[in-house]
Formats: structure tokens, sequence, C-alpha cells
């Protein structure tokens, strides 16, 4: 049951995400430093989901379509969005780009919803928290600057060393990455083509 909730809210993200216009800002949400220390955990989980989970299941066809897998784990870019996870294959291999930003903010996502099942809180206040990201303008925030949905939500940084949190948003965080490293390769597989190149119809249904 747990491995589906994350399914729904990760399906339900990538195609409100991706169909909305992208706002400016969001590279600026974690300090650069905080990014720095988290960037070789976040792709050392990855590579490890990928390897342990994912490649033993990919069929003899699959594995001929995809090619050489490429993983991709750039540090945020001015104009960069929350959920910019994307996919390509340029005729010999699959590029996987997993930005460290998206890594993070996913990770946090589902500490924030470890935290309030562990602790009987409502989730409403997490899909506020995105509504207010998508609709709301940065300038309406404090200083000017999206807060990470730890801190908007008042959740201790450390919440996860909590046994019952840490077990619980480990699991959450495994199945998310894993949910979006297949549906990448699913477009690269498929050869789906980048958002500026195609209309946003097409874009939708490749999603």
């Amino acid at each position: 049951m747990q491995q589906l909730s994350v399914v729904v809210i990760l399906s339900a993200m990538l195609a409100v995400w991706h169909s909305a216009p992208v706002r400016a800002g969001f590279e600026q949400m974690y300090n650069n430093e905080e990014l720095q220390t988290d960037a070789k955990r976040l792709e050392t989980a990855v590579r490890k989901i990928y390897k342990l989970g994912i490649e033993p299941i990919l069929t003899a066809e699959e594995r001929r379509g995809l090619g050489r897998i490429d993983f991709q784990f750039p540090m945020p870019r001015a104009g960069d969005d929350l959920m910019n996870f994307y996919a390509y294959h340029d005729g010999k291999k699959s590029v996987i780009v997993m930005p460290i930003l998206s890594l993070k903010s996913l990770e946090d996502l589902m500490t924030a919803r470890a935290y309030v099942q562990k602790k009987n809180l409502s989730h409403g206040t997490i899909d506020i928290y995105y509504a207010m990201l998508r609709h709301r303008p940065i300038f309406k925030f404090k200083n000017a600057r999206y807060p990470d949905i730890l801190t908007a939500m008042g959740i201790p940084k450390n919440a996860h060393e909590e046994k019952a949190v840490g077990d619980a948003s480990l699991r959450m965080r495994n199945d998310a990455f894993a949910f979006i490293m297949v549906h990448e390769l699913g477009h690269a597989l498929f050869r789906h083509k980048g958002y500026d190149e195609i209309t946003k119809q097409q874009a939708r249904d490749d999603e």
C-alpha cells in the first residue's frame, strides 16, 4: 500500500509539474553547501537502487533498446525546476539526468510524509505546500525565496534520525527514486523528444 501511494503521488506530481509553467528561483531553495554535502550520498543511492533493483529485471530487448546507461547528477542552475528529471537516447546510450536539487527535494518530501504519518498529522499541509510553490509568486515568500518543505512545515532537519520516521522515509525515498528511474528509462527506450521540441499535448501523451 505504501509503495502504491508513492507511485500515485509521483505520477500526479510529474503530470502537473511538466504541464505547468516553469517558475524561476527554485535553484536557491537549498544553499549550495548543503547540496554539495548531500550530492555524493544521493548519487550513490541512485546508482545502488538501479544496480540492485532495476537492472536485474530489465529484459534482453529493453537492454538492447536502452544501450549503455549513463547517469548524470548536475548541480542547480538558474531556471531549474524541482521535478527536473529527464532522459534521452543519443543513438548509442541512454542518458538519465537526475539533478541533485530534484533528488534532495524529493527525499525531503518523503521525510515529510513519513513524519506526518508517524505523528498522526495532516497530509493536507503537504499538498498545500506544493500548491503554493506552483501558484504563489516567489516575492510573497519570506526573503523572496522558496522554502524547502521541512523548513516550511517546521519539521526538524534530523527527523529521519528518529527510527520510525527514518525507516519509513527511506523506504518511500527508495521507491520514489526507483519510480523516477523507471519512468525516465521509459522515455529513453521509446525515444521521446524533449519538452522544448514537442507540443504540450504530445508531452502529456508521453508522460
